[in-house]
């Protein structure tokens, strides 16, 4: 019971997001799918490195597009405000 043990545990540590500890040689099965436990720590890892990075960089293009409008919107104002005083002046 000693693999299989340390296997129910690996797979409670993945649930939590923890990294397995490695199962015990003796149960080849055990070893096996305990591997696989801790390959698929490794690619949940990396997945939230790259949705980490994927949010910032949405982060900036939206700061950035937000900057942009406000940009267009002071110049369509500023057009509009010269308009008007050329008009009232006329």
């Amino acid at each position: 019971s000693g693999p299989l043990g340390a296997l129910s545990d690996g797979a409670t540590a993945l649930g939590r997001g923890d990294v397995p500890p490695p199962v015990p040689r003796g149960v080849r099965e055990a070893s096996a799918a305990g591997r696989a436990l801790s390959a698929a720590a490794a690619d949940l890892a990396r997945r939230g490195r790259e949705r980490d990075v994927a949010e910032r960089r949405r982060g900036l293009l939206v700061a950035e597009l937000n900057h942009r409008v406000k940009n267009t919107l002071a110049t369509v104002q500023s057009l509009a405000a010269q308009t008007a005083k050329r008009a009232d002046g006329d």
